[in-house]
């Protein structure tokens, strides 16, 4: 009865600690459709559930099947997700071509 008390009272702690970001990851599942008005997982959910990726990525990735862009998408998420050297992740940078 002591153990399940303490272990009470830790998770009321690190919910107020966090509270914060539980309630903004909550929001963000909302508003993928992944969570309904009551908090229950939507069937989207539960497919995003199945994917080893961000919300958003797994919404991008199910939406894609419906729309018949796949394959661009797939392209799209691997480039989100790959770890690439430094070189590569700046592609989209504008360097300045003018010399000092």
């Amino acid at each position: 009865m002591k153990e399940n008390l303490r272990i009470g009272i830790y998770v009321v702690i690190l919910y107020r600690i966090f509270q914060d970001n539980i309630l903004n990851s909550l929001y963000q599942l909302w508003i993928l459709g992944a969570l309904d008005h009551t908090g229950a997982l939507t069937p989207l959910g539960r497919q995003m559930a199945e994917f080893p990726l961000d919300p958003p990525q797994c919404q991008m990735l199910i939406v894609s099947t419906q729309m018949g862009c796949t394959a661009d998408i797939l392209i799209i998420g691997e480039l989100l997700t790959r770890d690439f050297p430094e070189s590569i992740k700046n592609v989209f940078i504008k360097y300045s071509t003018k010399k000092a």
